[in-house]
């Protein structure tokens, strides 16, 4: 099976790559939000979190790391921080990266995401959150347009579930 997310080591860094597009349906099951989509379907609820499957996925990751003595920074699509949050299940992830950072401190230094439409950062527990501006043209404005359109095209690699890459192909 592959996954969107997968952590990479960088030099003294330990990159940790979420999928944060998931929500709940109505019967309680995680699923992932449709390609191209503005979101989760309107029945669903818990949107931009994490699955629970993925969950259990990042403690393990992040407390390797901080037994290696790497710095983690954490990567989403939607935000974890307390003042531009999107994830619903952000404060699950605040309280997951402290319990790392009280583990071994200064593992985890800093969680990225642009789903949040502007620019932004806060430093809470020692963590930089920070929110890049993810939009073209650094504004976000509803268009009557799909949101995606066919030149809209980029690099798009596979992994497979324990985060190793399978291939390359432009989507």
């Amino acid at each position: 099976p592959k996954t969107a997310y997968y952590y990479k080591d960088i030099e003294g860094f330990r990159l940790i790559f979420t999928d944060s597009n998931y929500s709940l349906t109505p019967e309680g099951e995680f699923e992932h939000n449709r390609t191209g989509s503005w979101g989760p379907p309107s029945e669903n609820t818990g949107a931009n979190c994490l699955s629970d499957k993925q969950f259990a996925w990042p403690r393990a990751v992040l407390f390797d790391g901080a037994d290696k003595g790497l710095k983690c920074i954490v990567l989403s699509h939607a935000a974890f921080a307390e003042g531009f949050s999107y994830s619903t299940d952000s404060e699950m992830v605040r309280n997951l990266l402290n319990e790392v950072n009280g583990y071994k401190k200064g593992s985890v230094i800093a969680a990225i995401n642009g789903h949040w439409h502007a620019n932004a950062h806060e430093i809470k527990d020692n963590i930089l959150y920070f929110n890049i501006n993810s939009a073209k043209n650094g504004c976000w404005l509803p268009v009557k347009e799909p949101h995606y359109l066919p030149e809209h095209t980029s690099l798009f690699i596979d992994f497979d579930a324990e985060g190793m890459e399978q291939g390359r192909r432009q989507r």
